[in-house]
């Protein structure tokens, strides 16, 4: 889910880069303010989705969390 997020993340970066600069270009233009507005509220609905993540990992215990890091598969992917 991480990988997934990050992922994620870059390609909505690169969406947010694209959309700026056009929009820098040309303030005046409704199809790139459109985009704009567009991509705001795709960032809000994906950091909604994503919201409950770090207090999730936050509440794992020390112990437990210890345990996740010596496990090969939660960590490189590879079975056992």
């Amino acid at each position: 889910m991480l990988e997934f997020e990050k992922t994620l993340d870059q390609k909505v970066e690169r969406l947010y880069h694209y959309a700026s600069l056009q929009l820098a270009e040309d303030s005046a233009n409704p199809d790139y303010l459109g985009r704009m507005a567009q991509l705001q509220n795709l960032l809000t609905k994906v950091c909604e989705a994503f919201a409950f993540v770090a207090p999730e990992i936050q509440a794992i215990d020390d112990e437990k969390f210890a345990q996740f890091l010596n496990d090969a598969l939660l960590v490189r992917g590879e079975r056992s």
